[in-house]
């Protein structure tokens, strides 16, 4: 083999120790026989053909990142732009629909919630590799990329409904007195509805033969998580969360990861790159890992924006607020009341986001402070 070669196969062995090792169990009693038969020169080409062979598969996918020819882009820099994508779409709808209030709803089938990466990848690397023209996913060109966007649009869909409500609301005099009359306003309410299928619903859907059904369910297993994580670029956090001790009532809004990748206070904008103020934290967790209400209390905000994306602010009833964005989907409304460590999102890059991660933000008496000043311990790569 050449020295690229080489090299390629000691990342494949490397990487996928654990992925490969049915293939590789599968494949024993023939490579036994060849051993037999004709010794380490025929080991070698099985080896050979071997990995050829995964890389060739859907499991192709999670070695992507490693080709950085011309013309090539990361699964990371899809997910992103198709996530901005689904962002501007949401934007888009609000902008164009004149409206009193804000509703989204969520019509999920299966476990997927709005945007599960894993089952989108799951699909894009399954059907690419088995479609009868299929190719191989090892290489991200604009073909590719374009698979990969359009399957994210057959999975998830954004739909729009306008809802008009005639409501009688008192008049009042220029003193504030009700004065007995009143008079008809409309009211109008957006409601979005953002619908996502499970990648075996779509299997279901689209008519995936056995074969295919079982790619899927060995994609999906949990042995290839960690790869799945690398890829999307949600591998970086170090712990769970529940280890950060708050100084107070709070608790660590994540309990699937305990770092802060961007501190509170002046920094240079990571898209922008202008200084600007940080009003929080940024805590990069898995993606759709559950976000925590950090006390209890009652949502007073639940929607989407452009900034921000999907978020959820809390008013604790004590002069402590808090604010959660970037979320992939919201579990609560306005109005509802919490109690601490409910599940009131999963992790998300809607908005402004250059990937996952919970963006906390703590008010006391309506200003902003630092939330690290509520936590005894944490870990930071800043």
């Amino acid at each position: 083999m050449t020295q690229a070669a080489a090299k390629k196969t000691s990342m494949v062995v490397k990487k996928v120790a654990v992925a490969v090792g049915k293939a590789v169990a599968a494949a024993g009693k023939g490579i036994a026989a060849l051993v037999a038969a004709g010794g380490p020169v025929l080991i070698l080409i099985m080896a050979i053909v071997l990995v050829a062979a995964i890389l060739a598969s859907a499991v192709g996918i999670f070695f992507s990142s490693e080709d950085n020819s011309p013309g090539t882009v990361t699964v990371r820099q899809v997910v992103q732009e198709t996530t901005q994508e689904f962002s501007q779409e949401i934007e888009t709808i609000i902008a164009n629909n004149a409206h009193d209030e804000l509703v989204v709803h969520y019509a999920t089938s299966g476990y997927l919630r709005a945007d599960n990466w894993i089952d989108i990848l799951t699909i894009f690397a399954v059907e690419t590799t088995t479609a009868e023209d299929g190719m191989d996913v090892l290489t991200l060109d604009a073909t590719r990329a374009q698979l990969l966007k359009d399957t994210f649009w057959k999975m998830v869909s954004i739909g729009q409904e306008v809802q008009v409500s005639i409501e009688e609301i008192a008049i009042l005099d220029e003193d504030g007195n009700d004065t007995g009359e009143t008079e008809t306003v409309e009211h109008k309410t957006l409601v979005i509805t953002i619908t996502g299928i499970s990648a075996w619903d779509y299997a279901d859907q689209h008519g995936f033969t056995p074969q295919q059904k079982e790619l899927v369910e060995e994609m999906l297993s949990g042995d290839y998580d960690s790869y799945f994580e690398e890829l999307l670029g949600t591998a970086s956090y170090t712990g769970d969360g529940t280890g950060v001790v708050g100084t107070g009532s709070f608790i660590w809004p994540s309990s699937a990861s305990d770092l802060v990748s961007s501190p509170f206070g002046t920094r240079v904008h990571p898209i922008s790159h202008e200084i600007s103020t940080h009003h929080g934290i940024d805590i990069p967790a898995p993606h759709s890992s559950e976000v925590l209400a950090a006390d209890a209390g009652t949502v007073t905000i639940a929607t989407f924006h452009d900034s921000y994306g999907f978020y959820v602010e809390i008013d604790h009833g004590n002069g402590y607020k808090t604010r959660y964005a970037h979320c992939s989907v919201l579990n609560v409304a306005v109005g509802d009341t919490v109690n601490q460590g409910d599940v009131i999102a999963q992790v998300g890059s809607t908005g402004v986001s250059t990937g996952p991660h919970i963006h906390f933000e703590v008010f006391e008496n309506g200003v902003r402070k630092d939330p690290l000043g509520f936590f005894n311990n944490y870990t930071t790569e800043w």
